[in-house]
C-alpha cells in the first residue's frame, strides 16, 4: 500500500508540473555545429601545440603558415567552405564580405543588449551559409 501511495505522490507531482517546451533542432543547423566543432577542434589543438612548442611566436607563425591550408584541408573534407573572419580582420584573405559583414553586426548588437548567440543558417545566392560566432577567449588574445 505504501508503494502505492508513492507511485501515486509521484504521478501528482509529475502532473502538476509544466510541461517542457519541446526542443527543435533545424538540421541544417546542426550540420554545421558539427563541422565548426570539428574544425574548431582541429585547429585549436594544433595551435596549442604550436603554442607549447614554440610559445606564442610559434603560435602566430601556425596561424601565418598552416592555418589556413589546414582549413582549407578540413573544407575538402567537409565538401564545405569554412572561413573565419571578423570585423578587425588582419589577413585580407580573411576578409568579410557583405553578408558575413551583417551577420557580425547583428551579433556585435546582440552582445551589447546582452542577448544570447545564436548559430544559424541563412540561404543566400541560392545556397546555405552556416554562421556561428567564435568568442575570444584571453589565449586568443596573445594574438588577436
Amino acid at each position: 500500500m505504501t508503494n502505492w501511495m508513492y507511485l501515486a505522490s509521484l504521478l501528482v507531482l509529475v502532473a502538476c508540473t509544466e510541461p517542457q517546451e519541446e526542443v527543435q533542432i533545424d538540421p541544417d543547423v546542426a550540420k554545421g555545429k558539427g563541422i565548426a566543432e570539428a574544425s574548431f577542434k582541429a585547429l585549436s589543438s594544433s595551435l596549442k601545440g604550436a603554442m607549447s612548442t614554440g610559445g606564442v611566436e610559434g603560435a602566430l607563425s601556425f596561424c601565418n603558415i598552416k592555418a589556413l591550408p589546414l582549413t582549407d584541408s578540413l573544407s575538402t573534407y567537409y565538401r564545405a567552405n569554412i572561413k573565419r573572419t571578423s570585423l578587425h580582420f588582419r589577413n585580407p584573405s580573411n576578409q568579410p564580405d557583405s553578408l558575413e559583414t551583417n551577420v557580425l553586426v547583428a551579433y556585435q548588437q546582440q552582445l551589447k543588449k546582452g542577448e544570447r548567440l545564436k548559430p544559424q543558417v541563412i540561404e543566400h545566392d541560392g545556397r546555405k551559409q552556416f554562421f556561428a560566432p567564435i568568442m575570444a577567449k584571453s589565449l586568443c588574445l596573445s594574438c588577436h
